[in-house]
């Protein structure tokens, strides 16, 4: 918790210079206990505000019987917020964290579940770099030295602005900067998933020489905690490797209930 008041300290100040936080209901007429420490807390004032916006984002997305159900609750949510929640800063702190994020949840689960069942963000390829990122040198054994990689941000991010070329066959492909080779690149094919929402994907990559590596890479997509840009909870869809798989161009690659057999060699996931 000391870690967080630190990095949201920090952040709020770099972040007022350029904006005027205000709470999610006018401090001039704060009058319980508990709005008043909202209202005198710049760090409780930008939370309460974030809460606001994302609750009404989160209104709009809902069906009826939803939305009436999502006030019943945030009405409770409040009712225990100035009961029991908010007996000081820091528990204040921790609870508009929690409610932050399980609003963000309903926001985020609906890419999840679009990129679960057909492999796309907000009806978009996933971009063959955030693939690459998972990858190691031939020369290494150890596992790969990125783990997870945030997809919503990466569809902001100028990293990932390479044109990406679509086949016919359904390889995705993007050319890779090299200044030694013309037409580097490097290029995945979605083949499918097995139980457990894990993906099986097909990579080749050249960069020069007379060898095209070959790979097959193994991953899921779940929600993370994580922070915005101004140091605010920030619920993060992210695409994480669970397994990578030496292979060949020509390899055999067959997907069963929960495990793959790439040129015989059965691999069986947990």
């Amino acid at each position: 918790m000391k870690r967080l008041l630190v990095l949201l300290s920090i952040a709020l100040l770099l972040v007022q210079s350029h904006t005027v936080f205000s709470a999610g209901f006018d401090c001039k007429k704060a009058s319980t206990k508990v709005e008043k420490l909202i209202c005198g807390n710049s760090i409780l004032n930008a939370l309460d505000e974030m809460l606001n916006q994302t609750y009404s984002k989160v209104k709009k997305q809902l069906a009826k019987k939803q939305v009436d159900s999502l006030k019943n609750e945030q009405k409770k949510w409040v009712h225990s917020r100035n009961k029991s929640l908010c007996k000081d800063t820091k528990s204040c702190i921790s609870a508009y964290c929690a409610r932050l994020r399980t609003l963000q949840n309903v926001l985020v689960t609906p890419f999840l579940n679009e990129v679960n069942k057909s492999f796309t963000y907000s009806q978009k390829v996933i971009h063959p770099g955030l693939i690459k990122e998972f990858e190691i040198l031939s020369s290494d054994y150890d596992p790969p030295m990125t783990v997870a990689v945030d997809i919503g941000a990466s569809f902001k991010s100028n990293e990932y602005s390479e044109d990406i070329e679509t086949s016919k066959d359904g390889w995705h492909s993007i050319t890779v900067p090299n200044e030694y080779e013309e037409g580097a690149f490097y290029k995945y094919k979605w083949l499918g998933k097995i139980k457990q929402d894990i993906h099986i994907l097909k990579t080749l990559s050249w960069e020069g020489g007379s060898m095209v590596e070959c790979s097959v890479i193994c991953v899921n997509f779940s929600i993370r905690n994580g922070y915005d840009v101004n140091g605010l909870p920030s619920q993060r869809l992210t695409m994480n490797v669970v397994k990578r798989i030496a292979a060949n161009s020509g390899s055999d690659i067959k997907l069963l209930d929960d495990s793959i057999i790439c040129d015989g060699s059965e691999s069986v996931f947990y």
